[in-house]
């Protein structure tokens, strides 16, 4: 996250959810998933990029992008797992 791209009024929408708000499914992050932001949302510039990927601790400078066509496979998995126990 690059915190100062981000319009002050829309920073509300990248809040970490506390640990027992969070449900694990045992899947790493997800890229692909249909709810991930593009890097240019939300940019106070209108550019961004507001959020980077990383890999293995390191930024890459590689923005993300956000894919609106179906859920991932890992989304489904974790719908699934979260509300039908598998």
């Amino acid at each position: 996250m690059h915190w100062g791209r981000i319009r002050n009024d829309k920073k509300w929408n990248f809040q970490i959810l506390n640990e027992d708000e969070w449900a694990p499914t045992g899947h790493d992050y997800d890229f692909q998933s249909v709810m991930h932001y593009s890097s240019k949302n939300f940019a106070s510039d209108g550019v961004g990029p507001t959020m980077t990927k990383k890999m293995n601790g390191v930024d890459t400078g590689e923005a993300i992008k956000a894919q609106r066509d179906r859920p991932s496979t890992i989304d489904i998995q974790q719908v699934r797992i979260l509300f039908f126990g598998h």
